[in-house]
């Protein structure tokens, strides 16, 4: 097809697919909007994307939002949240699944970003790639569930301007996964929490623990730490002189960088 407009709010009970729109990363899309007003496209059920399919959110200067009651599956083709001059947002109450083709945080050569909302847990593999094309603009994804989220990779790759943050009241279990390739920041903001059984912990030093990311590292004081590996574990020198919990759930024992300060509870 060439492009297609929306340039309308649209309300979807069921499940949503697009497959199959061309290979024309270009002229051959389904667009949100492509003018100066945003819309929502709001989903009940699923969302998949596959078959080389191409959705594109704003190409004008409105914001565009993208929300997910069940499941975000993109299995080949293209997402670009930012196409225009605007920040634009997919959230997602469930799981975020990206099996292959390209997940486009924004294009845009101007400072807009778009946003990826993660209610669920956050699977990355096979051929999946997560970008952002120009240099003024980033991506972010935010971890925002109300239970425990898995970040679970097995493949795929990150590169680019994406940050990432886990928000106040969420949950991030990396498990022995690391986040890497983006040369974004990592936000553990305050009443948030971190699982890890990567060996190395949390760290500043390069390449080392379960985030990688080259740009800034924030954890918070008033966060939550637990250390779950079945070997032996160092904490990192990225954990706070402060936390709010610390829990050392491994037989192997943790050894710490530092001396910490526990504000609630050690377990």
């Amino acid at each position: 097809i060439d492009n297609l407009y929306f340039n309308t709010n649209i309300f979807i009970t069921g499940d949503f697919s697009v497959i199959g729109t061309g290979t024309d990363h270009v002229d051959e899309a389904l667009r949100m909007s492509n003018t100066s007003t945003g819309y929502t496209i709001t989903v009940g059920g699923n969302m998949t994307v596959d078959s080389d399919a191409i959705i594109k959110m704003n190409n004008g200067s409105g914001s565009c939002f993208l929300n997910i009651g069940g499941d975000l599956f993109l299995n080949s083709g293209n997402i670009t949240i930012s196409t225009g001059n605007a920040n634009s947002t997919i959230s997602v109450d469930g799981n975020v699944d990206l099996s292959g083709g390209v997940l486009r945080m924004q294009e845009d050569p101007n400072t807009v970003l778009g946003i990826l909302e993660v209610g669920g847990n956050f699977l990355l593999s096979g051929s999946a790639l997560i970008t952002e094309e120009n240099s003024e603009g980033e991506g972010s994804i935010v971890f925002n569930g109300s239970s425990i989220q898995s970040f679970i990779r097995t493949g795929g790759i990150i590169e680019r301007t994406i940050n990432f943050s886990v928000n106040s009241g969420s949950v991030l279990d990396m498990g022995t996964y690391v986040i890497d390739g983006s040369d974004g920041s990592f936000t553990l903001n305050n009443n948030s929490g971190i699982i890890t059984a990567h060996p190395d912990g949390i760290s500043n030093t390069l390449s080392t623990g379960c985030i990688q990311v080259t740009g800034a590292k924030t954890f918070s004081s008033s966060a939550d730490f637990t250390y779950n590996a079945s070997v032996p574990q160092v904490t990192g020198n990225a954990i706070p002189f402060q936390v709010r919990d610390l829990t050392i759930d491994n037989p192997s024992d943790v050894s710490l960088y530092t001396s910490v300060q526990v504000g609630r509870t050690l377990q």
